[in-house]
């Protein structure tokens, strides 16, 4: 967020933010995490675990920026 706060942003900055509600690159064999295999997502990723979410937060803060905010939650509105 605080990268976002840069005045010197380029009009052709895209940022797509992607929250599937758990963190599926702790699960890359690449990743340290992976070897608690079927624990990863519980005591890791924190799957599932959506805490007090702000459906608003990034859109009010991508706006009180000056940037244009587009969201899709559905196929459709994709």
């Amino acid at each position: 967020m605080n990268a976002l706060g840069n005045r010197h942003l380029g009009n052709n900055l895209r940022i797509l933010l992607v929250n599937n509600g758990k963190g599926c690159e702790f699960t890359h064999h690449l990743n340290p995490g992976h070897i608690f295999e079927e624990n990863v997502n519980q005591y890791i990723a924190a799957a599932g675990h959506y805490g007090n979410q702000s459906p608003t937060l990034v859109r009010d803060y991508a706006c009180n920026l000056g940037m244009d905010y587009l969201t899709a939650n559905t196929k459709e509105t994709f």
